[in-house]
C-alpha cells in the first residue's frame, strides 16, 4: 500500500521539468505531435528551446527520467480513452512504488 505522504527530491525535480521537458521534445523532435492544449501553452511558456537551452537541459541528471515521463504523459492524452478507475490503477502504483522506493 502507498504510505509516503510526501514526495520524493528527484519526484519534484521531475514537476519542475515537465515543462522544459516538452519544451526540449520541441527542439529535439520538431513536428512532434501534441494535444490541442500542450501546443496552446508551449508557446506560453517559452515555445521550443533554443540549442543552448536544450543543451543545458540535457546535461541535468534528471533530464532522460524527465523526458520519459513527458513522453508518457503526451502519449496518455488520447480524445475518448476510458483509462478506468483510480483504483484499479492501485495495484500498479504499489509496484511502481516498492520498485523505486529505495532509488527515489
Amino acid at each position: 500500500m502507498l504510505r509516503r505522504s510526501h514526495p520524493s527530491d528527484k519526484e519534484l525535480q521531475l514537476v519542475q521539468l515537465h515543462v522544459p521537458a516538452k519544451r526540449y521534445l520541441a527542439t529535439a523532435e520538431p513536428g512532434r505531435p501534441l494535444s490541442r492544449q500542450s501546443e496552446l501553452t508551449l508557446g506560453l511558456q517559452g515555445g521550443a528551446m533554443t540549442p543552448g537551452e536544450a543543451a543545458a537541459f540535457a546535461q541535468d541528471p534528471h533530464a532522460e527520467a524527465a523526458v520519459t515521463l513527458r513522453q508518457a504523459d503526451d502519449a496518455g492524452k488520447v480524445v475518448g480513452l476510458d483509462a478506468g478507475e483510480m483504483e484499479d490503477w492501485r495495484p500498479v502504483l504499489e509496484r511502481v512504488a516498492a520498485t523505486h522506493q529505495s532509488g527515489a
